[in-house]
């Protein structure tokens, strides 16, 4: 797997062929069936006549939206699943993030797939740090973010921009516009370059929490799919400074009021994909 970006020099690493193309299919095949019943609901409810049944993955959503006012940023309910829990648990993604933060690894929980729509304003977003949206305290722990695409990514349907070294800025504040979106404060291409990062389908690009990245409007007819998934070090398994374990508090604290955090590589062992269904709904399920 080649290497592009020095995480810890850059705040940003791109890894080729992270995964094979068919080891994301059944995760695909996941969204496609989540993309058909919301199609049919679309229809049931009047606002499309045609489910466009025959569209291929990456032109599918982009058809039943074509008349339709979107304001979906992320689309995540309906996709968790055990192609889910085995996308997040692969082997390949793991031995990267232990080569970042060390062996003891949690996932956060959350994931965000991210369908982005031709010319869609909601899904375009301005420069920004992770630890913005988690919160600022945050900005004393280390998070990982990997984005995986589901299909080619360019620069003509929006693929993510960096600006290489900018972790190194420390946090900068920001608000949260009308549109959900936070936005810096600061001009930040003043002081760094930005740099477009497109990808192909199995690649992976990892950022720290306080990387500066963005993307911009799909300017294509197409969908571009990708989801981020994000780890960080398991609490109670490194020595932390204060504000770190507050930090660390904080985000989790965070982090349990809407998701289920799931230990993905321990010595202990990972949790399964039963435990992590069960605490998620709350009861024991048989698979």
């Amino acid at each position: 797997m080649k290497r592009q970006g020095n995480y810890f020099d850059d705040g940003y690493m791109v890894v080729k062929s992270l995964l094979q193309s068919e080891e994301l299919k059944p995760f695909q095949s996941v969204i496609e069936k989540a993309v058909d019943q919301h199609a049919q609901i679309l229809l049931s409810e009047g606002k499309i006549d045609d489910i466009a049944e025959s569209a291929p993955f990456d032109s599918r959503m982009a058809k039943l939206y074509r008349n339709l006012d979107n304001q979906m940023r992320s689309w995540n309910t309906d996709i968790f699943s055990h192609e889910l829990y085995n996308l997040i648990t692969h082997k390949n993604i793991l031995d990267v993030v232990e080569s970042l933060i060390g062996s003891e690894i949690i996932h956060h929980g959350d994931f965000h797939l991210r369908p982005k729509l031709p010319g869609h304003q909601w899904t375009a977003f301005p420069w920004h740090q992770d630890s913005q949206y988690y919160g600022k305290p945050t900005q004393y722990m280390h998070v990982v973010t990997l984005s995986l695409p589901l299909v080619e990514v360019t620069e003509a349907n929006g693929c993510i921009w960096v600006i290489p070294s900018s972790h190194h800025w420390g946090y900068l504040d920001g608000e949260r516009g009308n549109d959900q979106n936070i936005r810096t404060f600061e001009d930040v291409e003043k002081r760094g370059k930005p740099l477009a990062v497109p990808m192909s389908v199995g690649d992976g690009l990892f950022l720290t929490n306080l990387t500066f990245h963005s993307s911009k409007i799909n300017q294509t007819t197409n969908v571009r799919w990708t989801i981020d998934l994000r780890y960080s070090a398991i609490p109670g398994t490194k020595t932390l400074s204060l504000l770190q374990q507050e930090a660390t508090n904080y985000m989790f604290a965070t982090l349990r009021r809407n998701f289920i955090p799931l230990i993905v590589r321990s010595k202990s062992g990972k949790q399964s994909w039963k435990k992590w269904k069960e605490a998620k709904y709350g009861v024991k399920t048989a698979h």
